[in-house]
């Protein structure tokens, strides 16, 4: 028998904007399966997942810009299209 397992995607993240501390919602397909998770280039942990939504705390040491949100599943990085504002 064989399975297909399908590769985690990155659809959406809620707010746009928001300021260290915040909690930021990311979603897409089997997302929980990807193996890093990032805000620009600073990787996060998640404080609360489910197959299809993440939700993590910004890091208190970030600095105030526009970041793209990332994850990557076996070596490929998948990015927003859109960016998160930092205040």
């Amino acid at each position: 028998m064989k399975i297909t397992v399908l590769a985690p995607t990155f659809d959406s993240f809620s707010p746009e904007k928001g300021t260290a501390g915040e909690i930021i919602t990311m979603k897409g397909k089997a997302i929980k399966y990807a193996d890093q998770i990032f805000i620009g280039d600073i990787p996060i942990i998640p404080i609360s997942y489910s197959d299809d939504e993440i939700m993590f705390q910004i890091p208190l040491s970030i600095s105030k810009g526009k970041v793209r949100l990332s994850i990557v599943n076996n070596g490929r990085l998948i990015s927003s299209t859109n960016y998160f504002e930092i205040h």
